[in-house]
């Protein structure tokens, strides 16, 4: 008997396994989707925790319980998000350029799916949202299926609105079924289930009241099935941080604490700056209650008493550098959890060379190479779902592929021609190969220099022939491709050598 579960994220690493026999949900479908429903729930406790706080919708840093409305507006002003620079450092190492087929016919050349249908589904920016989605949450999901014109078609679904259930969560390349959440109602909700032989239905639900006087909600008659045009189930999960047992984690939930403990700091800060950053003069022993027991400066800037108990001092400043310190450590915390280089998140390059800049990105870009990795295997999955939707058997099981990353890698044009042109000479690598590795150079750049090449070597080689072939003529009738002014003087009645070193006969 077979079990579906679901690596739903309780608190953002648990899973919660719920389980229903699949031999049953193939009669049943709404079963299916009772128990997908209620992951899903489970689920929105960590996508809203990531959405709060990639929004700045942080906890608040501790204030007393009577606080006044100032200390609350310095509680607020204390937000120091830096999730969406995390987010964005990496993701802006992250896009795909290119899908080569194991079998290209041509160097460089794409597979038609990307060509036209990746293209044609604008995933050429709609593939940020699916990497930042990923990012952010640790999964995102994806449907293909073919639309209303017979076409294939990609829809990217967030988690908040998707559950996916599996077998078997960490090795399940497909899920056996999905559960879409399309439109949510006060009484209505609607719903589309991804099935596992590639079939989709729409359902939906209301919330009536029963005889005892409680609520619950009560399956409408489901639609018929309705082909997607895959033999499997249409979903996808992209997830990059999968572990053994088919939990996940994205960027943001590592460092929520360090991002509370960072505003706390700020906070800090803030108070020392609003209420002791500056000197406290005070007075005492004294107490005016009229205009004649009244304190005067002087012409010298001196405060006069004209009480005999009066007393005048000042508190001193609360320095403020140690707090400043605090927050670079803070930051730096995070720098060191996320793989994102110091200066980054704090802005400082002071003394920085060539060398501790590339130093400092290369955990950065290992871990950028980590998810490529790990995010090639669902571009994959959609490039062959794409190819089958087309009809394209053989790229559609074609699972040699290679996903094409673009070359983020912050180097100078010199540097990369220094070391191109080392390979070119000392490795003997063709310099064909090596065209997609400079730096701004698209797949598309390389096709052309690659026709452009051909077109030249084709018409050299044509030169040459036409080149032998005059000299092969010139051998036997020198006289056929002598032009009346290159024509040798005949009144010695003797020519002269041809071409090929042979003398030719005299008359």
């Amino acid at each position: 008997m077979a079990t579906v579960t679901s690596d739903s994220q309780t608190d953002g690493y648990e899973s919660e396994y719920l389980e229903f026999d699949l031999a049953e949900v193939d009669d049943d479908d709404l079963k299916a989707a009772d128990q997908l429903i209620g992951m899903l729930g489970q689920e929105q406790t960590y996508v809203k925790e990531c959405d709060d706080y990639f929004y700045g919708r942080h906890k608040t840093p501790y204030t007393p319980t009577e606080s006044s409305s100032e200390y609350k507006a310095l509680a607020d002003r204390a937000i120091t998000n830096m999730v969406p620079l995390i987010i964005s450092n990496i993701a802006q190492l992250l896009y795909v350029e290119g899908y080569i087929p194991s079998k290209s016919k041509e160097l460089g050349q794409n597979s038609k799916s990307f060509d036209e249908d990746w293209n044609r589904n604008r995933m050429q920016i709609r593939q940020r949202q699916l990497i930042r989605g990923a990012l952010r949450y640790g999964v995102a999901y994806s449907v293909q299926y073919k639309d209303d014109e017979d076409k294939p078609a990609v829809r990217l679904v967030s988690p908040s609105k998707m559950m996916a259930g599996f077998a078997d969560p960490a090795n399940d390349e497909r899920p056996a079924f999905a559960l879409e959440r399309i439109g949510t109602r006060k009484t209505t909700e609607k719903y589309i289930l991804w099935r596992h032989d590639g079939t989709y239905r729409d359902l939906s639900r209301t919330e009536v009241k029963g005889r005892d006087g409680k609520t619950r909600w009560v399956w409408n008659k489901p639609g018929d099935p309705t082909e997607s045009g895959l033999p499997h189930c249409a979903v996808i999960r992209h997830t990059y941080d999968l572990d053994i047992d088919g939990r996940y984690v994205g960027e943001i939930r590592p460092i929520v604490t360090l991002q509370d403990r960072l505003n706390q700091t700020v906070m800090d800060r803030l108070l020392v700056q609003t209420y002791g950053s500056f000197k406290i003069r005070y007075a005492t022993g004294i107490a005016i209650d009229s205009e004649e027991d009244r304190i005067r400066m002087s012409k010298s800037r001196m405060l006069i008493g004209e009480i005999a108990d009066a007393k005048f001092g000042s508190l001193p400043e609360t320095p403020l550098d140690g707090f400043i310190k605090s927050v670079g450590v803070d930051q730096e915390t995070i720098s060191a959890i996320s793989s994102i280089p110091p200066h980054y998140l704090t802005g400082e390059l002071n003394n920085l060379g060539a060398e501790a800049i590339a130093e400092a990105r290369a955990a950065m870009e290992a871990k950028a190479k980590e998810i490529k990795d790990a995010l090639a295997e669902g571009i994959k999955m959609i490039m062959r779902d794409l190819a089958y939707l087309r009809g394209d058997m053989e790229d559609a099981e074609d699972y040699g592929a290679s996903v094409v990353w673009h070359d983020a890698q912050n180097r100078s044009l010199s540097q990369v021609a220094d070391a191109l042109g080392k390979l070119a000479t000392m490795l003997k690598v063709p310099v064909q190969e090596l065209w997609s590795k400079i730096p701004g150079v698209t797949r598309g750049d390389v096709r052309r220099w690659t026709k452009a090449l051909e077109k030249n070597q084709m018409a050299a080689m044509a030169f040459e022939a036409e080149e032998g072939m005059n000299e092969e003529i010139e051998r036997d009738d020198p006289n056929a491709v002598e032009s009346d002014d290159e024509a040798p003087t005949r009144s010695s009645g003797r020519v002269d050598q041809s071409s090929s070193g042979t003398r030719a006969p005299t008359t």
